[in-house]
């Protein structure tokens, strides 16, 4: 989660300004997503383990 906040998140954020409509809608989106996910940690840090194991899994899919 600390990648996510420190790392993730602003690498994200220019894409907001894509000049593609798509690329920048999937930006908001995947923002949201993270925001939602520190947000909640923020008010229950026992979920920060589940949350960093749903990121590490997403992250795995399509290093084969």
């Amino acid at each position: 989660m600390q990648e996510v906040g420190s790392k993730i998140i602003p690498a994200i954020c220019p894409l907001t300004c894509d000049p593609d409509k798509s690329v920048r809608d999937h930006a908001f989106k995947t923002i949201k997503g993270f925001l939602g996910k520190l947000e909640k940690v923020s008010e229950n840090p026992a979920l920060r383990e589940k949350y960093e194991l749903e990121i590490d899994s997403t992250s795995d899919t399509g290093k084969q």
